[in-house]
Parts: C-alpha cells; structure tokens; sequence
C-alpha cells in the first residue's frame, strides 16, 4: 500500500488539497488522486469485511500511520474514523468523505 500511495501522491505534489480517495469494495482497494492536471488510480487486491467504504485522506500522512502501524479498523459510524493499533499503542484519525 505504500507504494501505490506514493505513486498517487506523486500525481499531487502541486496540489493544495493533497488528498487521495480509498475506495474498498468487493476485496479491490482503489486508491485515485487528482489534481488540476493529472489523475491518478490504482487497483490492489485486499481483505474487507465491510460491504463498501469510501473515504479520502492525506496520502503522506497515511504513510507515516502505516509505517508505525500493524493494524487498521475502519467505524463507520456517524463520524467516519479509523484506529491504527500496534503494540499497546492506539492511533485513532477522524476521515471526511
């Protein structure tokens, strides 16, 4: 996931905004990423135990998470959020979209 994050966050490097679109649906992940110029999508195989997720995030900041971070669990709930845990430690980011 990290190098398809840096690929997308390639394609942003002059865009203010500076964010990416994970979608998770039938086990494909796709990440896109648009600016004025360029856009950007790739498609990963994963595991997912929810139907459908859509969120958008900052892909560098995402990255910096994962490397620190064994685990991710999405919640969905009114306010969209997800908690990166590893070792007794427990990271928990609000998502827009």
């Amino acid at each position: 996931m990290d190098n398809i994050l840096e690929r997308a966050s390639s394609a942003l490097i002059k865009d203010a905004r500076h964010i990416v679109e994970i979608s998770i649906k039938n086990n494909t992940m796709t990440i896109t990423s648009k600016s004025d110029t360029v856009q950007y999508e790739e498609h990963a195989r994963m595991r997912s135990e929810k139907d459908e997720i859509v969120i958008a995030i900052n892909p560098t900041f995402l990255r910096q998470i994962l490397a620190n971070h064994s685990t991710a669990q999405l919640d969905s709930g009114n306010v969209k959020k997800m908690k990166f845990s590893s070792d007794g430690f427990e990271h928990i980011i609000a998502l827009s979209k």
